[in-house]
């Protein structure tokens, strides 16, 4: 499990947990049991009215077979926001995000890996501050993923978010998608790129689509670095974003002997 960029989890998909990092869109293979995943990164996204950076953390674990569960959370700040109509910077904690992610189908079985992802979604950002809606929101997504040879992998994301409505405001549920591919350059570097969007359900819904692309260094086999940026095409998105961070793999639920 791993959570994505602020700027497009934000923007694009508020309720977002799952995505290979510095990606949104999410691969089918879970964290084996015994294992614990650490993400930690950096984003910067320009907006019109505004920038937002976001300090992402989330922590990743297989509970059993196939099965895997997470949390992401993390800090954010926003300079020129207008908050009451002023613009200043506000800072402070994201909204903390709890999910679930199950592959029940391989490729050994199927054209695909096959996997569902689950996510609840809490309000603890500041609502009054614009850092958040301050209403629990919840997201479904369909995950396929495909290998492309032995150094290519093809991902496809298809979900559905229930968006909580803040007092006198109705924001709308969201439909949200896309495909992302990865292919290793060298035995240690990965180049990465995705298309991804999302479709406000609701009357003047608006729909929102961005790509990113990147790399990943695998530092060690248990350490990956990576970096990334991208740009909205259609909709109120970030004009320019950039990404950069780790992740850790670590035996610490591992039984030994």
């Amino acid at each position: 499990m791993r959570i994505p960029t602020a700027a497009l989890a934000a923007l694009v998909c508020p309720c977002a947990l799952h995505a290979g990092r510095p990606l949104v869109i999410d691969d089918a293979e879970p964290v084996p049991p015994g294992l614990l995943e650490i993400e930690a990164g950096f984003s910067y996204a320009a907006f019109d009215s505004h920038d937002h950076y976001h300090l992402p953390i989330a922590l990743a674990t297989g509970v059993l077979p196939d099965l895997e569960a997470g949390l992401g959370f993390g800090g954010q700040l926003q300079e020129g926001a207008e908050i009451q109509q002023t613009p200043r910077s506000v800072a402070g904690i994201g909204d903390l995000q709890l999910g679930l992610k199950w592959k029940p189908i391989d490729q050994s079985r199927w054209p695909a890996d096959v996997a569902f992802a689950g996510l609840i979604k809490f309000p603890t950002a500041s609502r009054s501050d614009g850092l958040g809606s301050g209403e629990i929101d919840y997201d479904a997504t369909l995950i396929l993923s495909r290998a492309l040879g032995e150094k290519a992998n093809i991902h496809l994301n298809a979900g559905y978010s229930w968006i909580g409505d803040p007092p006198s405001e109705s924001l709308g549920d969201l439909f949200h998608g896309g495909v992302a591919v990865d292919c290793m350059l060298t035995s240690s570097i990965q180049c990465i790129g995705e298309l991804f969007g999302q479709r406000e359900l609701r009357s003047g819904g608006e729909t929102v689509v961005q790509w990113t692309a990147g790399l990943r260094w695998m530092m060690s086999p248990n350490l990956t670095f990576d970096v990334a940026a991208g740009t909205t095409l259609r909709g109120s998105g970030a004009d320019f974003t950039v990404l950069c961070g780790i992740t850790w793999t670590s035996e610490f639920f591992r039984r030994k002997g």
